[in-house]
C-alpha cells in the first residue's frame, strides 16, 4: 500500500521482559517500510530482564513525524499480558481504537510475598470491558496457540497474527509474515509462521475468548 493513502496508523505493543515485544515491533516496522510507509518506533524496556514492563510505539503512514503516540491516538493496543494492556488503555482512540490482548497474567514477586495484591484475570477483564465495547476487544489464549505452533516463545508472533486479522494495520498478512521471518532465527522459521497464522485465524474466525 502506498504511503500517500495512509496518513497515520498508531499501534502500541505492550508486555513484559522475555515476551518478544521489541522483536514484534521491529517486524511490524519492517513490514510497514516495505509497504512504502514512513515509520517511527519508540521502544521502552527498562527492567526487561527482570520481567519488567516493555512497550513499543509503532507509528506508520505518510504523516508521522515523532515516535511517541499521544494519549487517545492509538488505533490498536496489543497487550501481550493483561495488566500491561490495561496500563496502556489511555492511549487508545476513544471511539474506534481496538484492544488485542493475550489472556496471560504475570504476577510480580511482591504479589506472592503479600506486600502487594495484584488484580486477577477476572478483575482485569472487568476493567477492560468497562472501558471498551465488546466488538473492540479481542482476547486470545496466545500461550496455548504458541505451544501448538511448536514453540512457546512465539507468543509475540501469535499476537502479530491476531493484530493483522483485525484489519487495523495497512499491511497485508503475507507481507507481515515475511517481515517476521526476517527478524527471527532461521531454525525457527516454520514454527513462527505457524504461530502467525494461528493468531490470525483465531481472530478471523471469531474464536476469541
Amino acid at each position: 500500500m502506498a504511503s500517500a493513502k495512509v496518513d497515520e496508523v498508531n499501534v502500541v505493543l505492550a508486555g513484559v521482559g522475555g515476551q518478544g515485544v521489541v522483536v514484534a515491533s521491529d517486524a511490524l516496522g519492517l513490514a510497514a517500510m516495505k509497504a512504502g510507509l514512513n515509520v517511527r518506533i519508540a521502544n521502552v524496556h527498562g527492567l526487561a530482564q527482570r520481567e519488567g514492563s516493555v512497550y513499543s510505539h509503532v507509528r506508520m503512514g505518510s504523516a508521522v513525524y515523532s515516535p511517541k503516540i499521544p494519549p487517545g491516538r492509538a488505533n490498536a493496543v496489543v497487550g501481550f499480558e493483561m495488566s500491561e494492556a490495561a496500563r496502556h488503555l489511555r492511549l487508545l482512540k476513544p471511539d474506534d481504537g481496538i484492544l488485542v490482548v493475550n489472556n496471560a497474567l504475570m504476577y510480580p514477586l511482591a504479589h506472592f510475598t503479600g506486600h502487594v495484591r495484584y488484580p486477577g484475570r477476572e478483575d482485569l477483564l472487568e476493567v477492560l470491558e468497562s472501558r471498551l465495547e465488546p466488538e473492540r476487544i479481542y482476547v486470545i489464549d496466545a500461550a496455548s496457540l504458541a505451544i501448538r505452533a511448536g514453540n512457546p516463545r512465539t507468543v509475540n508472533v501469535v499476537m502479530l497474527g491476531a493484530l493483522s486479522a483485525t484489519g487495523v494495520i495497512p499491511i497485508g498478512p503475507d507481507e507481515l509474515v515475511e517481515a517476521v521471518k526476517a527478524r527471527v532465527p532461521k531454525f525457527a522459521l516454520e514454527e513462527n509462521e505457524r504461530a502467525f497464522w494461528m493468531g490470525y485465524n483465531e481472530v478471523s474466525r471469531g474464536e476469541t475468548t
